[in-house]
């Protein structure tokens, strides 16, 4: 008489709760411990690539200036103070083929109101949004006495320029600006808090309303 044996059926293996808990539990260690580095490198890439388009914008306004020894319009003819403020990259750089695009970076929104632009200007270009348009580039609190009484009301090192070519960037979240300037500028000429302007070095900006600001880098000067 045969004797037949069933085979034991082998039976599937699988995560029990207490094991899908602890999995879950390291994800999300692990996540919480990647993702801030994770957004710091790409905000550092983003800030980095702004501070790359400034400087390819800055040589060109220079090779601009350099054809002709002077800052001239599309047609080729001298920039006069009537034709200040000059939207210098629509205007001038792209008609005649300096950069292949308007000037734009990855900080900074448009509205209808402002968009970025590189911007000829007057040295003292007035006030925008609150800051004047005027730059203490080596920090030193050194600058114009436009009205005589003895005290410097602008801190300008450019003042006795005709000309100063600027980059304008709106609505700016106040740490892209602040990280704009220490990228641009070096801690020394930045602020920390988040509740001020910056009036000092190429990059600067007034106190944000809103959480944002607009920032006015300086290029070059004649």
């Amino acid at each position: 008489m045969k004797i037949h044996t069933q085979t034991p059926r082998k039976h599937r293996s699988g995560f029990t709760l207490v094991e899908m808990i602890g999995v879950l539990a390291i994800v999300a260690i692990l996540g919480s411990l990647l993702l801030p580095r994770v957004f710091n490198a790409i905000n550092r890439a983003k800030i980095n690539s702004s501070a790359m388009v400034l400087n390819t914008m800055k040589a060109a306004v220079t090779e601009a200036y350099s054809e002709k020894g002077q800052f001239t319009l599309a047609d080729g003819s001298a920039v006069l103070p009537a034709n200040l403020p000059l939207d210098y990259d629509a205007d001038v750089l792209l008609p005649r083929q300096f950069v292949n695009q308007e000037f734009s970076s990855r900080i900074g929104v448009d509205d209808a109101d402002s968009e970025h632009q590189i911007i000829l200007a007057a040295p003292d270009a007035g006030a925008v949004d609150g800051i004047a348009v005027a730059w203490d580039l080596d920090g030193d609190a050194t600058g114009s006495d436009s009205d005589g009484d003895g005290t410097p009301d602008q801190f300008n090192d450019i003042a006795t320029h005709q000309f100063a070519v600027y980059a304008y960037i709106p609505n700016v979240s106040i740490k892209d600006a602040i990280d704009l300037s220490n990228t641009v500028d070096g801690t020394d000429l930045s602020v920390a808090n988040e509740a001020s302007g910056d009036a000092l070095g190429r990059v600067i900006y007034a106190a944000p309303a809103g959480g944002t600001t607009d920032i006015m880098v300086y290029l070059v000067s004649r």
